[in-house]
């Protein structure tokens, strides 16, 4: 298995739902976590996915 692979359809996939941050191979393969936390934040907001799951203030990144 190849680990410096990604699959561009996640960029396409996430891209339907994460307009900002902006998403990059590059922020993917490495991501830092308030990356991570922007992304994971986004999908929640757009799409709905993970509703409910963390509290508003695990969702605060000036908190977390």
């Amino acid at each position: 298995m190849t680990d410096n692979i990604l699959n561009p359809s996640v960029i396409i996939t996430l891209g339907k739902y994460v307009k900002k941050p902006a998403l990059s191979e590059k922020m993917l393969k490495k991501s830092p976590f308030r990356f991570l936390h922007d992304v994971f934040n986004a999908v929640i907001r757009d799409a709905g996915f993970f509703a409910g799951l963390y509290t508003a203030e695990e969702l605060n990144f000036e908190k977390s």
